[in-house]
């Protein structure tokens, strides 16, 4: 996934989520759906990666209320680039976890290092369920293996955001948290004014989400993309990627970069916005969870009912 905004402007909900997730068409992949983690037994509703054999997620939610997003750190160094573990492994940890806060998780993870040997990445982790007698969801760490230029993000530890009965907006793509990309600075800007307007209006939950996916199909990408236009564009349009290109085509920010050196069948894979999500969490501690898949494996735009996949769950 390489755009990820979260919001809790809208007075409805407690939290709105919308994500895209950039990726090559032909990467093999499980639809949104519930699966069982054999050695705890806990449920988790997520989309999941086939290509490496841990299976793990970009985005998911288990049956706990458990929140846990990825998005991957675009890296200069080529070198840096993969890792011996998969990254979605680090959503899939937090959501079969033991422990009950993700203050206790992040800490633990921290300290037993188990962010080390996979590619650069940020993890988003939370707790949607609202408790009674309090206002929102719980506030949400980021925990990343890079660090920026900034002073103020060389430092151990995770990034808290959306503490409990704010009310802001907060976005993430391939940079770390406090150096967003300016897709990610538009996402925020234009997610703030489709919620204000919303609740001006009184639309219905139908009507605000395709205002959210179309914040997610915002394309401001040239006729004839480079990988650093990607940095600007919410949406990426579908366009070929060479084999040839080194693994920095990956700049975007959400393959896991091994598959581009693998001998290839064909010189040309396909690349862009393959999926689309949406998360809601209302004033009665419902979260509705819509994923949007555009194209199949050949870049054939899917016919619009057989796009969205819709779970609603209540704790």
């Amino acid at each position: 996934m390489c755009i990820l905004l979260l919001s809790t402007v809208h007075p409805d909900y407690h939290l709105i989520l919308l994500s895209n997730r950039d990726e090559f068409l032909d990467r093999p992949t499980a639809s949104l759906d519930w699966w069982t983690h054999p050695p705890t037994n806990t449920k988790v509703l997520s989309a999941r990666d086939l290509l490496r054999p841990e299976q793990g997620t970009w985005l998911g939610v288990n049956e706990h209320g458990k929140l846990g997003v990825l998005t991957n750190f675009r890296e200069e160094d080529v070198q840096k680039i993969s890792g011996d573990r998969s990254r979605g492994q680090m959503v899939k940890d937090y959501l079969t976890s033991r422990y009950g806060t993700v203050e206790e998780f992040v800490e633990a993870m921290i300290e037993e290092g188990s962010q080390k040997g996979v590619g650069g990445f940020s993890l988003v982790c939370g707790d949607l369920r609202v408790r009674s007698g309090e206002e929102g969801v719980g506030r949400m760490a980021i925990v990343s293996n890079r660090i920026g230029k900034s002073a103020a993000n060389d430092k151990a530890g995770p990034d808290w955001i959306l503490e409990k009965g704010s009310v802001e907006t907060e976005g993430l793509s391939n940079s770390v948290f406090l150096e967003p990309w300016p897709k990610v600075n538009e996402g925020t800007k234009y997610l703030e004014e489709v919620l204000r307007d919303s609740q001006k209006a009184g639309r219905s939950q139908e009507e605000l989400v395709e205002s959210l996916f179309e914040i997610l199909s915002r394309d401001n990408l040239p006729p004839e993309p480079t990988i650093q236009d990607l940095r600007d564009s919410i949406f990426v349009r579908i366009f070929p990627v060479p084999w040839t290109v080194p693994a920095d085509t990956t700049a975007s920010g959400c393959a896991d970069d091994e598959t581009l050196r693998k001998p290839a069948e064909t010189p040309i894979r396909l690349y862009g916005t393959r999926q689309q999500s949406v998360i809601l969490v209302d004033k009665q501690g419902q979260i509705t969870f819509i994923e949007r898949t555009l194209w199949d494996e050949y870049g054939n735009a899917l016919p619009k009912d057989q796009r969205d996949r819709t779970f609603q769950l209540a704790f």
